[in-house]
C-alpha cells in the first residue's frame, strides 16, 4: 500500500512536468496544512532583561488568543542572571516559541499554525503589545513559510501515508 502511494505521488508529479503545467499552476494544485512565520528582532538589552519575568510569555498567548488560536499551555525559562531565557506555547493549532540572548540584544521567535489562525496577525499583535509595554526594537526581519503541502489528488484525511517504506 505504501509503495503504491509513493509511486503514484511520482506518477502525478511527472504527469504534471510532462502535460506543460507551468509551476504556479502545479502550486494551485496543492494545499498546506499551515504556515510557519520565523523573525529576528533586535532589542536594546535592557528591555530583554526587564521582561524577563514572564510578561513576555503572558503577551504572546495574549496574542495568540486575540488572534483566534487555542492556547494549551505555557512554559518560561531563564537561564541566570543577566542571560537569556526561552518560551514557549502550546497552542491547539501548533505552537509559539521565543530565545533570547541579551547580549547580542536579540530575540529569535517562531509561531506555526494550521487552519485559519495567521501566523502573522499573532507576530504583528504582539509586536504592538512589546510597543505598549515600552519596549522598543531596533531591528527584525521575519519570512513566512507554507509548510505540509497536501497535494489535490489525495485523500487529506488520510491518517497514514509513510511515504519512506
Amino acid at each position: 500500500m505504501k509503495k503504491r502511494i509513493k509511486n503514484e505521488i511520482i506518477e502525478a508529479r511527472v504527469a504534471s512536468t510532462n502535460s506543460g503545467m507551468t509551476f504556479g499552476d502545479q502550486f494551485e494544485m496543492q494545499k498546506n496544512v499551515g504556515q510557519h512565520v520565523i523573525f529576528d528582532w533586535h532589542f536594546h538589552e535592557k528591555d530583554i532583561h526587564h521582561l524577563i519575568n514572564g510578561t513576555w510569555t503572558k503577551l504572546m498567548c495574549d496574542a495568540c488568543k486575540e488572534c483566534g488560536a487555542t492556547v494549551l499551555d505555557s512554559n518560561t525559562r531563564a537561564f541566570g542572571d543577566r542571560a537569556g531565557f526561552t518560551f514557549a506555547v502550546i497552542l491547539a493549532e501548533s505552537h509559539a516559541t521565543c530565545h533570547t540572548w541579551p547580549e547580542y540584544g536579540l530575540a529569535t521567535f517562531d509561531i506555526y499554525t494550521c487552519g485559519i489562525v495567521d501566523p502573522r496577525a499573532i507576530m504583528n499583535t504582539f509586536k504592538q503589545k512589546l510597543y505598549d509595554a515600552g519596549i522598543s526594537l531596533k531591528h527584525y526581519d521575519e519570512q513566512l513559510i507554507n509548510r505540509g503541502f497536501v497535494y489535490n489528488e489525495y485523500d487529506v484525511n488520510q491518517h497514514m501515508m509513510d511515504l519512506d517504506s
